[in-house]
């Protein structure tokens, strides 16, 4: 018992421990900071996220908008309005054919 205590208070062993003790603690501290640094990424990316969900609710209204807008400018009566604000009153008529002579079932 008494050598395995001494092999391990030995010099070198001391130093072994040692090392094996700083290489835990900068293990250790590495991961920290890594967690750090993906979490400010993630901060980062979510910031990101708001503003494009942001922007594609605007993108969305206006767009409501802008077919709300085009319907009204195709409806008829604002076809009507247009068409008479350029001169052209008249209305159409229909035109008839007379009746064929050919392709009837007589």
């Amino acid at each position: 018992m008494r050598k395995d205590r001494q092999a391990l208070n030995t010099p070198g062993s001391s130093r072994a421990l040692f090392l094996a003790k700083v290489a835990g603690i900068v293990f250790i501290l590495s991961l920290m900071l890594g967690n750090i640094v993906v979490f400010a990424k993630s901060v980062h990316l979510s910031d990101n996220i708001s503003e494009l969900e942001r922007s594609i609710t605007t993108t969305r209204k206006e767009n409501e908008y802008l077919q709300k807008k085009m319907y009204a400018e195709n409806s008829l009566t604002s076809l009507n309005y247009v068409a008479e604000q350029l001169g052209f009153t008249k209305q159409a008529e229909p035109v008839f054919f007379e009746k064929p002579n050919y392709a009837m079932a007589q």
